[in-house]
């Protein structure tokens, strides 16, 4: 199962930041925003609490204290795969991390740490709210939920929220300078709408190595989280994957950026690769539902691109 952004995905970006080109330059992340401590949980004794949202020349961190007032030692875990509904700015995002064990009865301090350049990926250029969760367990499995918590910076107020970040990035050329990337393709024609879930636009990117991804920006307008998925996938017409590619969830209310890394697809192809190798048109069937095995509803999504050269990895 593939995750959405994930660490390759990024890398693929990221993998020369120092590019050239484009029409505008990424704005520098404001570092100004503060928070004011907040409690993102506590029952029965444990507490979580967000203390202060400091920055380096890299990154944003979110200290926590983690207060343990149970006989048993706890796990509090944030950002991984089984349990991840953490956003910043309305974007589920895949970046921060946190596992921290606390003894019975004892505390202990850690972080959330937010790269500025994985942010940049969102058009996110200073924090205007978080909402974070975690999955607290003990040695024997049992886990607790908190679901995600907001938490508001100083910048929450005056932050327009009707602006969309991630699009207008890529609109601008904020994008490809940022990324060393060409995006060859991009339409906000809805794909999808049903269930309050839309598929709000589609954008094809290369990045320096010639590698080409495609971008869904999937919206969650129900009021509650649904799980996204992404099954049979097709180039040209020919089918290069016939079952379960990829699934993520979206909190209600959020965004999500979905990638089809179309390198990686056409690496899984058994047939005779000419085929695949200048995509002009790409389907796949995209799901919505409570998980990604019992779909509330299903449809066909059809996608005609620019004709792109998918390089063929070497055995």
């Amino acid at each position: 199962m593939k995750k959405i952004l994930t660490a390759a995905f990024l890398l693929l970006l990221m993998s020369a930041l120092a590019g050239c080109g484009g029409n505008k330059t990424m704005e520098a992340f404001n570092t100004e925003a503060t928070i004011e401590p907040t409690v993102i949980y506590d029952e029965n004794g444990v507490r979580i609490t967000a203390d202060q949202l400091t920055y380096d020349n890299f990154s944003a961190e979110l200290s926590l204290t983690f207060e343990n007032g149970s006989d048993k030692k706890l796990s509090f875990i944030s950002g991984s795969a089984g349990y991840h509904v953490n956003s910043v700015n309305e974007y589920m995002i895949d970046v921060g991390y946190v596992n921290c064990e606390v003894e019975a009865e004892q505390s202990a301090t850690d972080a959330l740490t937010f790269d500025f350049n994985e942010l940049n990926i969102y058009g996110i250029t200073e924090i205007a709210d978080m909402e974070i969760g975690f999955d607290i367990s003990d040695g024997e499995y049992n886990s607790v939920y908190t679901g995600p918590v907001q938490i508001k910076t100083s910048a929450a107020e005056s932050y327009d929220y009707t602006v969309n970040t991630y699009q207008e990035i890529l609109n601008n050329g904020a994008f490809e300078n940022a990324f060393n990337s060409t995006v060859n393709y991009f339409s906000d024609d809805d794909l999808y709408s049903n269930y309050n879930i839309c598929v709000t636009s589609a954008a094809l990117m290369t990045n320096s190595d010639g590698e080409p991804v495609l971008m869904f920006e999937i919206e969650n307008n129900s009021q509650s989280e649904v799980v996204v998925s992404i099954n049979d996938v097709s180039i040209n017409g020919n089918i290069v994957r016939e079952d379960h590619w990829s699934s993520d969830n979206i909190n209600a209310g959020k965004k999500r950026l979905v990638d089809l890394q179309l390198t990686d697809l056409a690496d899984g192809y058994e047939g005779d690769f000419s085929g695949i190798s200048n995509a002009s048109s790409i389907s796949f069937t995209f799901s919505v539902g409570e998980n990604w095995y019992e779909p509330a509803d299903s449809q066909t999504i059809d996608i005609s691109l620019p004709e792109t050269v998918i390089p063929q990895e070497q055995a």
